[in-house]
Formats: C-alpha cells, structure tokens, sequence
C-alpha cells in the first residue's frame, strides 16, 4: 500500500530545507535504480518477471515520488538543472511519444513489428509474416506510452548483473520517431528492461 503524492510532498518535502529535498531525491534515484536491478536480473531469464504485480506497483509508486521530489527541488532551486542527463534525455523522448511511428522487436528469429502508422501488429519469419492484427492507432500509443520506453537503458548485458550466461537469447528493439527525431536502439543478451514482459504481451509472444 504506497500513499499518494500529494501526501507524500506533506510528509517529506513541503517546509523542508533545500538540503534535505536533494537528499530525498537522491533516495528515490536508488530506490528506483534498485527496484528496476531486482526486476531486470537474468534470474529471471524469459522476461517475464514484470508480472510480479507488487513490484511493478513499487516502481510505479516510487516513480511518482521521484517526480514530486525533482519538481519541488526545482521550485527551491529556481530552475531545471535539478535533472540528469538520463533523466533529460528521458523526458524529451516522452514528450515525443505520439510521434512513434513504429517500434520492431528482432527476437527469437522473428520480427515483431508495432506498425503505429498502419494500425498493425505483426509477426514475421524469415520475411513472411505469420501472424497480423489490426488495432486503433491510439491503443498503439498508449500502449507504448505505458511502457516508458525512454527509461530503458539502450545495452542490456549480464556481465551489469555479475553473471555470465550460457547461450544467451539476443533480442533488438528499434524505435521509430518519423521526422521528429532519429531512431532509438535498445538491445540485449539475456537480460530484459524491468516490463519486457508488457513489450511481449502487446505483440503476443509465448
């Protein structure tokens, strides 16, 4: 059970000193980076693991929090550099995110592709297509959007983890901005972003 925002700007950041508010964001910065470790670990190795209800809450929780807090540090600070890079980067891309046009996962000897353009998802091998199902555009961008695939790390590898993996399953996602920016590569060796279980359920992978 994770209290809402507004009680936790009351309970942590309204009438606090400037020095403590950069402390609390920086303790929601660990907390999130550790969640997403926990969640991305290659124990779980099929990239299922995001179906873990409570620990997607906690990162959906602590993801508000943070946003809170880097808005209230701002506000004492006068301005935006509050922000890291990542987290920069991260938000430009969010604010682009009806301009996805497509997003291709190569996996498993596939290529899945979430045609936002078209309204498609489809499904190919070795050039045909297998299986294609039509959607409304706008389930696809809120589909995507629900991901937060700005917040992906652009190389998954197991040696980040402390461990090496036999054989490990190579997957790619391409994300396609159109004329809004260049395209964004996320790609991996056994180990999967904290929701890669979401990405496979909205292309309908086993």
């Amino acid at each position: 059970m994770y209290i809402n925002a507004r009680v936790y700007e009351d309970l942590y950041l309204k009438n606090q000193p400037i020095e403590s508010v950069e402390r609390e964001v920086e303790k929601m910065r660990a907390e999130l980076k550790r969640l997403k470790y926990a969640m991305e670990s290659p124990v779980n190795r099929d990239g299922n693991y995001s179906d873990l209800q409570s620990e997607q809450e906690s990162i959906n929780a602590t993801r508000e929090y943070l946003n809170c807090a880097l808005l209230y540090y701002a506000e004492l600070k006068g301005d935006n550099s509050v922000l890291t890079e990542e987290e920069r980067v991260a938000a430009t891309l969010r604010s682009l995110r009806m301009y996805i046009e497509r997003a291709t996962l190569n996996m498993g000897g596939y290529v899945y592709v979430v045609d936002v353009l078209n309204g498609k998802v489809t499904a190919a091998k070795d050039g045909v297509i297998e299986t294609e199902r039509e959607c409304e555009r706008s389930q696809l961008i809120a589909a995507l959007a629900d991901l937060r695939i700005e917040e992906w790390r652009e190389v998954y590898a197991p040696e980040d983890y402390g461990c090496n993996l036999i054989c490990p399953e190579k997957w790619t996602l391409t994300v396609d901005y159109g004329e809004s920016m260049e395209s964004r590569g996320y790609s991996g060796e056994g180990v999967y972003p904290y929701n890669f279980g979401a990405l496979k359920r909205l292309l309908r992978i086993n």
